[in-house]
């Protein structure tokens, strides 16, 4: 008798791990460094502990926020080569300020009755910038060996903005996703 309930259990555990390990690999985030991509409802969910019903209930509430950068000056500038003492143009002096920009979401409706969400595609266009901490200087230099020199003209005041963090929806963070920082956007 022992004997047949241990091998039961043992054929449930068989049968249940790949089911219990299917629901969390089908959950996807794939989301770029620009914000483009997708985000299935059930990483919504587990982000927020939302069963079907809270879901359904809270879609319209739902807002996408990604942590991101935004370039408010950019002064050109000459550098000068430490090994050769050339001076050459291309370096940069930003002053970036970090924040959150809230990521456009468009729902993704179920193709069976048109009338549930099944995910969302995120368009990457930002809606918004929330400013958050300092303003700090960055300096992009003209290569190895190379320091920044002198002012090359006025500065200009791009307001290029980036994605610098990890997703998040109402504010939890998403499961999957990356922190991506890319290079700055010149």
């Amino acid at each position: 008798m022992m004997r047949k309930t241990i091998l039961g259990l043992v054929a449930i555990a068989a049968i249940a791990a790949p089911l219990a390990f299917a629901s969390s690999a089908s959950a996807a985030v794939s989301v770029n460094d620009a914000g483009v991509g997708h985000v299935d409802k059930s990483d919504v969910q587990l982000a927020l502990g939302w069963n079907n019903k809270a879901f359904d209930n809270g879609a319209g509430t739902l807002n996408f926020t990604a942590g991101a950068e935004k370039i408010t000056v950019d002064y050109p500038m000459s550098c000068f080569n430490l090994n050769t003492g050339a001076v050459t143009s291309g370096g940069h002096r930003l002053f970036v300020q970090s924040g959150m920009a809230a990521v456009e979401a468009t729902p993704v409706l179920n193709l069976g009755n048109g009338r549930q969400i099944t995910g969302f595609d995120l368009s990457g266009k930002s809606t918004g910038f929330t400013p958050a901490g300092s303003t700090v200087v960055r300096d992009v230099t003209c290569g190895a060996d190379t320091v920044l020199f002198m002012n090359e003209g006025s500065p200009t005041q791009p307001g290029t903005m980036s994605v610098t963090g990890g997703l998040k929806v109402n504010g939890f963070d998403l499961p999957n996703t990356p922190v991506v920082v890319p290079a700055p956007v010149l």
